[in-house]
């Protein structure tokens, strides 16, 4: 009984030490992405500064699509695969740490659940751009294939130009919505003033089709 006692005892002691080796991994690695939020304040403190370029590959720039720009009822821009693409690469538009990457299903036009896939990267402690990859598929192969085509992870500090991921497109609704949101209060906000002027003529070219 004692022996057995002890046995329980040592079973008890072990899984309070591994708990609480874990909790302090995650304690850390939150504190470390805090961290790192709080010190890209540095290089943004304002949303004026804000630069952002755009996030086409140039050497795949004729596979994009842009059917609209940002309004008051859709405070973001949606970057298509032109008909014919089976992915389009979407690249950072500026530095920043990804703090969420979380799959989701949407309700679309159509009526059926399809598999997205939201990105959140940090560019300040006020700030953070959303992207979500909406691939208008509901099965979970292509869930599958959307997620291994994603190529960030939580906690990374990503470069402007960095590649994000491959949008999987399934039909002609599959797109990359993006937008800049702040934190608290939270707010969507149109991103258009806050591209470089170089990159607002090249999404503008791809919007009226130049090219």
């Amino acid at each position: 009984m004692k022996k057995k006692k002890k046995i329980i005892a040592i079973c008890i002691i072990c899984i309070v030490a591994v708990v609480a080796v874990v909790g302090a991994f995650y304690l850390k690695k939150e504190m470390d992405l805090k961290k790192a939020i709080e010190n890209l304040d540095n290089n943004y403190a304002n949303l004026s500064e804000f630069k952002l370029e755009a996030p086409f590959d140039l050497s795949a720039l004729d596979t994009y699509e842009i059917r609209d720009l940002s309004s008051e009822e859709h405070k973001g821009i949606d970057f298509f695969g032109k008909p014919g693409t089976d992915t389009i690469p979407f690249l950072a538009m500026i530095d920043g740490v990804v703090t969420q990457i979380e799959a989701h299903k949407m309700l679309n036009q159509e009526g059926s659940d399809n598999w997205a896939f939201q990105i959140l990267i940090a560019v300040n402690s006020k700030y953070r751009i959303n992207l979500n990859f909406e691939t208008f598929g509901s099965s979970d192969e292509i869930k599958e294939m959307q997620k291994q085509n994603l190529f960030v992870k939580v906690g990374d500090f990503i470069k402007q130009g960095d590649l994000i991921g491959n949008l999987i497109i399934c039909n002609l609704g599959s797109h990359v919505h993006f937008n800049i949101e702040k934190t608290d209060p939270y707010e969507q906000i149109i991103p258009e003033p806050y591209f470089s002027e170089t990159a607002m003529n090249l999404i503008n070219d791809v919007f009226l089709c130049r090219v």
